[in-house]
């Protein structure tokens, strides 16, 4: 169960290192619920307390860090199950010279039960997703539930990984991207309420502030004021009139107030 959560958490935020005759696993990140989780999971999985706990960087990102010799083994261990957690080429490096380095996979979670994938899952959305909206020409709105990850092999397992819990996941193309892949979208009401049936975003996990909007709201609580308005909409005909810079401030509106009813509101009315 824990690996189901830390090789995540390394893959999408994170790094393994060896710092001269020490080696560094890192987990980075501005959601402290994250940090956390990782910690827990790291004591309770290897018996390892940090050698640093959310600390600032110069980046403005908060990190976490095992930094001993020890810390070969869970090296060791993470390069058996999963590959890599090195995800991209580095800076210095040509994608062809990347490309000879071990790849990282999701193979140790294929045949894995469905409560781990699911965990997984849920993992990789809070750390390196994003829920938001778009307007469709008819005024109605479509939950957006994105997963960046520019990764090819990891892009496709995660998206079998999500098939199996009824979430269907396009792969979708980014130029600018070494790969020339952006990661996993879904435009639908029933994808979203499959990642809601799920548990949703981990708790406490809050929308960056890369958000025009919804900077500083839970994901989760966004998710569901984003389904509130979307019933709204189906009642009320001038809902579906508004300008999109009225329709994301009403969400905004109604996730800060709490409007919003409970994940199995919309979970029966969707369904």
């Amino acid at each position: 169960m824990k690996r189901a959560l830390i090789i995540p958490c390394l893959q999408s935020d994170g790094d393994i290192s060896q710092v001269n005759h020490n080696y560094k696993v890192r987990f980075a990140g501005k959601n402290k619920a994250l940090h956390n989780y990782f910690v827990d999971a790291m004591f309770n999985e290897f018996g390892l307390l940090p050698t640093s706990y959310f600390i600032l960087t110069s980046k403005k990102c908060y990190t976490t860090e095992y930094k001993r010799k020890s810390v070969k083994k869970i090296i060791d261990e993470i390069m058996k199950f999963a590959g890599n957690t090195k995800t991209a080429p580095s800076k210095q490096q040509t994608v062809e010279e990347y490309l000879l380095e071990p790849q990282p996979h999701l193979n140790y979670l294929i045949n894995a039960s469905k409560t781990k994938q699911q965990i997984a899952l849920r993992i990789w959305a809070s750390t390196e997703g994003s829920i938001s909206i778009y307007v469709k020409k008819d005024g109605y709105i479509r939950p957006q539930l994105v997963i960046a990850c520019a990764h090819p092999d990891l892009a496709k397992q995660l998206q079998q990984i999500a098939q199996r819990s009824n979430i269907k996941f396009a792969v979708v193309r980014l130029k600018n991207n070494w790969s020339g892949i952006g990661g996993l979208h879904n435009h639908t009401i029933c994808g979203c309420i499959e990642f809601l049936k799920l548990g949703g975003f981990i708790k406490g996990v809050k929308i960056s502030a890369n958000s025009k909007y919804y900077e500083g709201i839970e994901k989760n609580t966004l998710l569901l004021g984003i389904l509130e308005f979307k019933t709204r909409q189906n009642a009320k005909k001038k809902l579906r009139n508004l300008s999109r810079e009225k329709v994301h401030n009403e969400i905004k509106k109604i996730s800060k107030n709490k409007e919003y009813k409970s994940p199995g509101y919309y979970v029966k009315y969707f369904s």
